[in-house]
């Protein structure tokens, strides 16, 4: 499932979604949880039951967490776990948004590419 995460692509400072305790101190993670739950509303791309359901769906097969806690968590906070995994793979790429080169990010064979562009709009693909 493609996702058109393009207005956050261009409109956020990715630093602030996700970053590391050397940039940001031994509060990083809190720091960059608290952007992502503030900015989850503003940018809503989990929008519907079946987005949500089918980014739950890669987030389990990381087994990161128990299912009872992802049971918990609300349609906000599966929103802003999206926004970090965004932020993270437009960091991670080594890229600069305003001067993306599409072409060394897609011939990069060390990333997952979650990022692609099409019709000039910015989607993240969830597998």
């Amino acid at each position: 499932m493609d996702i058109d995460v393009t207005r956050f692509f261009y409109d956020e400072d990715h630093g602030q979604f996700y970053n590391s305790v050397a940039n940001l101190g031994e509060d990083a993670a809190n720091i960059t949880w608290k952007m992502a739950c503030k900015e989850a509303g503003h940018y809503n791309y989990l929008d519907t039951e079946d987005k949500r359901e089918t980014f739950l769906k890669t987030v389990r097969e990381w087994g990161a967490w128990e299912e009872a806690d992802i049971a918990k968590w609300t349609p906000t906070e599966v929103n802003a776990l999206f926004l970090q995994l965004v932020a993270a793979a437009v960091r991670e790429s080594g890229f600069n948004i305003h001067n993306w080169d599409w072409k060394a990010y897609d011939a990069d064979e060390s990333g997952n590419h979650e990022l692609c562009r099409a019709d000039n709009r910015i989607y993240y693909t969830i597998s």
